[in-house]
């Protein structure tokens, strides 16, 4: 559906009957808000087919999680 904002709470606990309503919902890009230490101690899940851009916050200073000391 175009011109929507959904919000998610933690993509970490999705479970495959998830993953599968976000698969038939085109979403156009998935913005993660969560700072680096968040994304690496709760990973999100991805569906299966997963092709969905995914911008990560950078708040925390670096360019990438990479860059996190």
């Amino acid at each position: 559906t175009s011109g929507r904002l959904y919000r998610s709470s933690r993509l970490s606990d999705l479970t495959p009957s998830d993953g599968e309503r976000l698969r038939f919902m085109n979403l156009a890009a998935i913005v993660d808000l969560r700072r680096c230490n968040e994304r690496r101690r709760e990973p999100s899940k991805r569906w299966a087919g997963f092709s969905v851009p995914v911008i990560e916050n950078s708040i925390d200073g670096f360019s990438s999680c990479a860059d996190d000391p």
